[in-house]
């Protein structure tokens, strides 16, 4: 990070938890609980003045009153997503390497992180399962480079998840495995 930005750059921790609600089978009461449990640690590191912690429910577009963790996810696909991603993604990831990997690697990571949950299914089930569930999150994820851009110039997204991604996601973002 200090390669790109100066020393003494505030830093803004978006939790993305909405962007893949559907997709990882984690329910909010959890949620509040790593985010809580974050901002315990920036205060107890005496961080609180350069290290904040955001979500999407800070900013007014997503503070209407939503039923569920799903509908933040159905509004940032609708606001940022791009339509064409969506429905030429298989035809990418056929014919791009890099996003291929991206693909693979994700995969990977899913059905590490979803095995409880897919354990029983037939191995047809389980592929087809991961292959809409990774494609979806990677969907998810354009939309969500695309908001994070709009609201964060010069973001770097950071993934507290250990798989491969390419350097460059979707809009320039760049993404780092920590």
């Amino acid at each position: 990070m200090e390669a790109i930005y100066a020393t003494g750059a505030n830093v803004t921790i978006f939790s993305d938890y909405h962007t893949f609600a559907k997709y990882i089978g984690v329910g909010s009461a959890a949620y509040r609980q790593y985010h809580n449990g974050l901002e315990t640690l920036i205060d107890h590191l005496g961080a609180k003045d350069i290290i904040r912690i955001v979500n999407f429910s800070t900013h007014q577009e997503f503070q209407a009153e939503f039923r569920d963790d799903f509908e933040y996810q159905t509004v940032l696909e609708s606001r940022y997503g791009d339509p064409d991603y969506a429905s030429k993604l298989d035809a990418q990831i056929e014919s791009d390497e890099n996003l291929l990997q991206r693909y693979k690697g994700m995969k990977k990571f899913v059905e590490q992180d979803q095995e409880p949950l897919i354990r029983k299914l037939s191995k047809k089930s389980k592929a087809r399962t991961l292959s809409q569930m990774v494609k979806g999150m990677m969907v998810s994820g354009q939309a969500l480079d695309s908001f994070l851009k709009k609201n964060y110039p010069g973001v770097i997204r950071l993934s507290i998840h250990c798989y491969e991604v390419s350097t460059s996601l979707s809009n320039g973002i760049k993404q780092m495995s920590l």
